[in-house]
């Protein structure tokens, strides 16, 4: 929560603001996937290196704190090599294509410590699924 002391070295106390800050140690690499059924892989990164868990957990969503959900809970898995990078397979049916979704956190994956949060990312479904050819000349 953001608390505020609205008159500094005054003689009132600081009080509760009425928001709520969420801070995410994910950062994304991928922006957007090609939309259709299955299953699409999002890479991301967690900083500093020991900022996610075994538990954490990712999801698609147009609101972060608005339920129901359109996807499941997705836990994230570590990717070989340089620490801190992380991979989710995230199922994409029920999910729009030319929409932008908010990449939803949940550090500890469910515990009771910390809640889902909007990690400042998004993830657009591209209406592209392929492309032939994939280049162009003058």
């Amino acid at each position: 929560r953001l608390c505020a002391d609205g008159d500094g070295p005054g003689p009132f106390r600081e009080g509760d603001a009425g928001w709520t800050v969420y801070a995410s140690p994910v950062q994304l690499h991928t922006a957007a996937i090609p939309g259709g059924s299955g299953t699409r892989v999002v890479d991301l990164a967690c900083l500093p290196v020991d900022g996610c868990t075994d538990r954490t957990e990712v999801r698609l969503a147009l609101d972060c704190e608005a339920e129901p959900w359109l996807a499941e809970p997705i836990r994230i898995m570590p990717m070989g090599g340089a620490g801190g990078l992380y991979r989710a397979r995230v199922p994409i049916l029920g999910l729009s294509a030319g929409e932008v979704y908010k990449l939803c956190t949940d550090i500890d994956g469910g515990l009771e410590e910390l809640t889902w949060g909007d990690s400042g990312f998004t993830v657009y479904i591209s209406p592209v699924s392929s492309m032939t050819p994939s280049a162009i000349r003058p």
